[in-house]
Parts: C-alpha cells; structure tokens; sequence
C-alpha cells in the first residue's frame, strides 16, 4: 500500500513539474516572435520577423546553446561578424550607405555597450565591442511591418 501511494506521488509530482514543449507554450502564448538559430563556432542568430514572416532584426552573439546572456569575454571576431553579414545582408542588398557612427553608451555594470553604427537605406547594422572583440552585432531592417 505504501508503495503505491509513493509511485502515485511520484506520478503527480513528475506530471505538474514535467517542461514545456514548443507545442504547449504555443497553444499558450501564441505564435513566436523570435527564433534562434546555431550559425557554428558559437554564434548564435536570434531573429525577429513581421506577421508576414519577414526579418526586421537579426542579433549576433556569442553565446551557448542554453541560451544564456553572453559575457564580456564571449566575444565575436570581425572574421564570424562579417561572415554571418554578408551572408544575411550582402553589401549590395544594404542600399546606399548613409552614415556612420561612433556610440559611447555607459550600461551598467561593465560599461560595456561602447561600438559603432553604419546606417544604410535598407538596414542598420550596430557593432557593440571594439575591433576583434564585439559583444554583439545587430542588424535592423527597414521595413514598413517592422516595429
């Protein structure tokens, strides 16, 4: 009897802790606003998209599969960013270029969102880091659906 009573607790408790799934978040909060992808070596894509399913960003990190928060020492060389760009924004998909510009952002704790932006007439690209060493690089496309 106590047995039973123990595999029948054992049962309820593994039923109401058991994870999600991405059906049941789904049928919960809808459709995703975001995906993930593992572009190798480490770096991640997480993309946005309009209703229509078009891209509006792209972030670029350096981060594990868990999906964690990156740290400063987890960074991106020119050679990953620019790999990733140019196959996601080739230089003549970007539009006539517009402006560049240096960004001296205090974040804290690390005071570390210090970088550069280029502004094109179809996207943006902001580099977070200093050469070699980016926290992140991301993309905005100018779309009209893209808030």
């Amino acid at each position: 009897m106590r047995l039973l009573l123990l595999l029948m607790m054992f049962l309820i408790v593994g039923a109401s802790c058991s994870a999600q799934t991405r059906d049941s978040l789904g049928a919960k909060y809808g459709r995703p606003t975001s995906e993930t992808y593992d572009s190798g070596k480490g770096v991640m894509l997480t993309a946005t998209f309009d209703d229509k399913g078009a891209t509006c960003s792209v972030l670029i990190d350096r981060r594990g599969r868990n999906g964690g928060t990156p740290s400063s020492a987890e960074t991106l060389s020119d050679a990953d960013a620019n790999r990733i760009l140019d196959d996601l924004a080739p230089t003549n998909s970007r539009g006539k270029y517009i402006i560049g510009t240096f960004l001296d952002i205090i974040c804290m704790p690390d005071n570390n969102c210090f970088g550069s932006s280029q502004e094109y007439e179809n996207l943006t690209i902001t580099w977070i880091g200093n050469k070699d060493h980016y926290r992140y690089v991301y993309l905005n496309y100018k779309r009209n659906n893209c808030h």
